[in-house]
């Protein structure tokens, strides 16, 4: 009997402890490809402050940063130079004017998603993020 309630204790605790969808439990993650090698994001950061959104995630000497000065919520907003700001960084080095997409599909009471991609410069070199993705909790 023992041994019955305790597997039965244990099952109920494992449930009650999976992501799903519930709000109460608190998660950060960004993701994408910097020229085709894979990032998951050890530190994310984000904030909507005077209407203003900002994005990052870093991991190890990789970060990606992402601003919308105008934010307004869901929708598409387009990465440029000007404007909404995208930028990377690798070892240091420094790509800005990043041009691209930021897709937000989710903002929500409880969460902020999306997608991104762009294309940043440091001199003449460049570095591609694809298949960006991110989920907030609020």
């Amino acid at each position: 009997m023992k041994l019955v309630l305790a597997a039965s204790l244990s099952l109920l605790a494992m449930t009650a402890c999976t992501k799903g969808n519930d709000p109460d439990i608190k998660v950060s993650t960004l993701t994408a490809k910097l020229d085709g090698s894979a990032m998951r994001a050890e530190e994310t950061t984000w904030s909507l402050l005077n209407g203003q959104l900002y994005v990052q995630g870093k991991e190890g000497v990789r970060t990606i940063t992402m601003k919308v000065p105008r934010y307004t919520g869901s929708g598409t907003y387009a990465l440029s130079a000007t404007g909404n700001e995208a930028s990377c960084s690798v070892n240091n080095r420094e790509y800005i004017q990043g041009n691209g997409t930021l897709i937000i599909f989710t903002d929500d009471t409880h969460y902020i998603k999306g997608r991104f991609s762009f294309t940043a410069t440091q001199g003449n070199s460049s570095m591609k993020v694809e298949h960006g993705n991110f989920s907030f909790s609020k």
